[in-house]
This record gives C-alpha cells, sequence and structure tokens, in this order.
C-alpha cells in the first residue's frame, strides 16, 4: 500500500529507513530506496544471510537541497572527514 502510494505521487524522490544491517540502494520507477545501515556491525551488501562486513559499522548522512535534491553517502568510523562517498539524486 506505502509503495502505491509513492508510485502515484510526483514529489516524492526518496524513502529512507533503517537499519537493514547493510547499505541497500534501489531504484523503483524513478524514486530512490535507501535503507540505513547499523552503527553496530553489518553483513556484506546483497546478501540473504549474514557475512559480516569487515568495513565495519557506518551511517548514512542526507543533505537535502533546497531544489529538492538529495545528497548521501556512508560514513564509517575509520574514515577521514575528507574521504566520504557520496551520490547525488535528483
Amino acid at each position: 500500500m506505502f509503495l502505491r502510494f509513492v508510485d502515484r505521487e510526483p514529489r516524492v524522490r526518496c524513502v529512507l529507513w533503517g537499519h537493514v544491517h547493510q547499505d541497500f540502494r534501489a531504484v523503483r520507477k524513478g524514486v530512490h530506496l535507501l535503507g540505513g545501515p547499523s552503527t553496530v556491525a553489518n553483513s556484506l551488501p546483497r546478501t540473504r544471510k549474514f557475512s559480516l562486513d569487515l568495513e565495519g559499522p557506518s551511517c548514512r548522512w542526507l543533505e537535502l537541497g533546497a531544489d529538492g535534491g538529495v545528497e548521501t553517502g556512508l560514513l564509517r568510523v575509520d574514515q577521514s572527514s575528507t574521504g566520504r562517498t557520496s551520490q547525488r539524486i535528483r
């Protein structure tokens, strides 16, 4: 029911939920779907059975733009302040 609403609502560009113990990213009918990983332990992406991700805990960051765009990426404990990876969603 929720996804049917999202499918019909042209203003929705991104749906975020957490946490899913993985970096989850998908696109459905132009809407970005983002799962927030765990700040304790994560599984390797795209695995059904938990397989410890040795990159460690992480969290998802978001920057919401005035133009409706969303910039997102993951922060990890051992990542430098200048080394965050990002993805721009328009």
